[in-house]
């Protein structure tokens, strides 16, 4: 058995994987008696926390899949080479949509003298959640955009 990332599984793969319900239970059962399970540590590798919780959430979203054995029976076939190779062709012809992150650019000054505050930290909170960053050294100071009527506050640190 082997839990994959379900952005881009083999259509071998998708036949041969696990419901979440069954791959809960199965991943559960490995965690609780510490049994080793391909994948799980690359699937750990991208967790904030590494709780077994938010790894079984992670299954249970449907975010990673629990492939069963048989879909790698043929795996060192003579045609795996030129599988992978298509596979790529593939993605390189059509590359998976990419999220942009839009970013609002103000530049930091002093209330009074309206100088530059450049290389200072400060602290963005966006509709309530908190956020360190780093004014760069032109005083520049780079949030993603908020949503219209976000609430938006600034409070930069002393040097």
């Amino acid at each position: 058995m082997k839990l994959i990332c379900a952005r881009f599984p083999l259509p071998t793969e998708l036949k041969h994987a696990y419901s979440a319900e069954e791959a809960v239970g199965v991943v559960k059962q490995h965690l609780d008696g510490r049994i080793a399970l391909d994948g799980l540590a690359h699937l750990r590798s991208f967790l904030a926390l590494n709780f077994d919780d938010q790894v079984l959430n992670k299954v249970r979203d449907g975010e990673w899949l629990l492939i069963k054995p048989e879909a790698y029976y043929f795996d060192y076939s003579p045609f795996k080479e030129a599988f992978k190779q298509q596979r790529v062709m593939e993605m390189l012809a059509s590359p998976p949509p990419q999220v942009k992150e839009v970013m609002k650019h103000m530049r930091i000054i002093t209330r009074f003298t309206e100088d530059v505050l450049p290389s200072r930290r400060y602290y963005a909170t966006i509709n309530g959640q908190k956020g360190q960053r780093r004014v760069d050294a032109l005083g520049i100071a780079q949030i993603p955009e908020p949503a219209k009527g976000a609430q938006v506050n600034l409070h930069v640190l002393e040097s």
